[in-house]
């Protein structure tokens, strides 16, 4: 006999590795936008000659903020200002798409073990460092493991639907690109954060509840959802 699930348990745990998620990808955003301080912008207007530069310097630029969304938005701002032109401003934004998958393969690394010593060296950095690198390189770390201790929480959360007709179901439709690209980029827009959405796939087949086909669709989906910001 099937034993019963408990959806108050699943979505606490869900919620919760979610929001602790969040958290860390958002302290690790401002953590190493603030190491790089005003060089990030006087870089992206230095890098930008040509398009092939400008490529490579999104690439450059979000895999160092792990955050497309932080180099989409300084982008628009100096398209805005008058500062770069269209054709320059597409091909850096092409190069923070590709720039942001060194975020989806931070987080696919499997550091559950060590997330908690990060956390905890983490807040030991920024509570006693005296100088800023130290408190940036703590704030860092801190993020880190709040994201690879939320998707840890969620996995965990996730196992028992394993076995659950019902939520294999539904997973099952979500082999199905449409549907998937679809359930992916209305979740990205919400939580505004593609890196979110493809943490939550990775925990969903690290405890082997997700196929490779839907997780591929949430994954474009997520990179549609994102456009959003």
């Amino acid at each position: 006999m099937m034993e019963a699930i408990d959806w108050v348990v699943i979505l606490a745990g869900v919620g919760g590795g979610l929001a602790l998620f969040l958290l860390g990808l958002d302290a690790l955003t401002h953590a190493i936008k603030k190491l790089a301080g005003g060089g990030l912008r006087s870089a992206l207007q230095r890098m930008t000659t040509n398009r092939f530069s400008g490529v490579v310097t999104g690439v450059l630029v979000t895999a160092a903020v792990n955050s497309s969304s932080v180099t989409t938005v300084l982008v628009v701002g100096f398209v805005s200002a008058g500062i770069l032109d269209l054709t320059r401003a597409v091909a850096v934004i092409m190069g923070a798409n590709i720039g942001s998958t060194v975020t989806a393969q931070l987080i696919a690394f499997d550091l559950g073990l060590a997330a908690l010593g990060g956390i905890a060296l983490g807040f030991l950095l920024k509570a006693a460092a005296r100088t800023d690198a130290l408190i940036r390189l703590g704030e860092t770390l801190l993020g880190l493991g709040l994201i690879f201790h939320g998707m840890v929480l969620m996995g965990d959360a996730l196992a028992p639907l394993r076995d659950h007709p019902g939520f294999v179901a539904i997973l099952a439709g979500l082999g199905n690109p449409l549907y998937g690209i679809v359930v992916g980029a209305v979740f990205t827009a919400v939580v505004q954060s593609s890196a979110a959405t493809t943490g939550i796939a990775i925990s969903m087949a690290s405890s082997g509840v997700m196929s490779l086909e839907a997780g591929i669709a949430l994954t474009l989906g997520a990179n549609i959802g994102t456009c959003l910001t």
